[in-house]
């Protein structure tokens, strides 16, 4: 069971109300180091209809590579310059889906994280009151080719 889903669970075991009402869901649109980057995402998702927030978080933002490893290299490659850079700056959650998706259809996979970067714009969208609510949001999302990641806000 993930972690929101027994976040929710403990709220509903506390009785009505107490927990449920400062626990709620949002999703992470993408995290941009550049403004003119963050403005295109952030016009896309506007013009599909779905409104957004623009922040800067306090703390740096811990951003993730998928590389793909060449061909019979079952392990993570001992030299960056084997592996072809599939996808960069994704959040966790958008990166392990994509390494999935690779290895399902049989490449091997390595994920990297890569330097916190500070003063990085982040996009949001949505205030969920549930994770199923969040997680039918973030599929429609999704389909635009915008990485998303479902968080809990307070």
């Amino acid at each position: 069971m993930s972690v929101a889903r027994l976040v929710s669970a403990h709220a509903r075991e506390q009785g009505p109300g107490l927990a449920e009402a400062t626990v709620g869901y949002a999703l992470d649109l993408g995290t941009f180091a550049i403004d003119e980057d963050a403005e295109r995402a952030e016009a896309q998702l506007n013009q599909a209809g779905f409104s957004t927030v623009r922040f800067r978080p306090q703390a740096p933002a811990r951003l993730y590579t998928v590389s793909v490893l060449p061909a019979g290299e079952a392990g993570p490659a001992e030299t960056p310059a084997k592996s072809i850079r599939v996808a960069q700056d994704l959040p966790l959650r958008s990166a392990v889906n994509l390494a999935e998706r690779l290895r399902a259809a049989g490449y091997g996979v390595r994920i990297l994280a890569e330097a916190a970067k500070a003063a990085q714009i982040t996009l949001r969208h949505g205030n969920f009151a549930s994770l199923d609510e969040a997680e039918s949001v973030r599929l429609e999302i999704s389909r635009l080719g915008v990485p998303t990641e479902v968080v809990q806000v307070r």
